[in-house]
């Protein structure tokens, strides 16, 4: 069973940091819809933030992390949860390729 430390973090991701990572990625989509107002800089800073926030939340559902190491995952919360990995490693799919390579230009 986890100590109050770790449940208390636990109990802050679901309630708190998990609706804010959702709520960025939507507004982050909805203003790159009105791109025709925006001009390039601003476009470039909410597809990179765009790309953190869906990174962050694949990993949610995808990893199988140890719940002692500072990291959440769905399993965390889910009795029996088993991470979404029917379509091989997500890590090498093109897709998350370039949501990393929007996070990280200069790698």
């Amino acid at each position: 069973m986890p100590d109050d430390d770790i449940l208390v973090r636990m109990h802050n991701i679901i309630r708190e940091h998990l609706p804010c990572e959702v709520w960025i990625l939507n507004f982050c989509h909805q203003a790159l819809c009105t791109r025709g107002v925006l001009g390039q800089l601003p476009v470039n800073v909410l597809i990179a933030s765009f790309s953190i926030y869906a990174r962050n939340l694949i990993d949610l559902f995808y990893e199988d992390r140890s719940i002692g190491k500072g990291h959440s995952a769905a399993s965390h919360y889910i009795q029996g949860w088993v991470p979404i990995k029917d379509q091989g490693n997500i890590r090498t799919q093109p897709f998350y390729g370039k949501l990393n390579n929007q996070t990280a230009h200069l790698t």
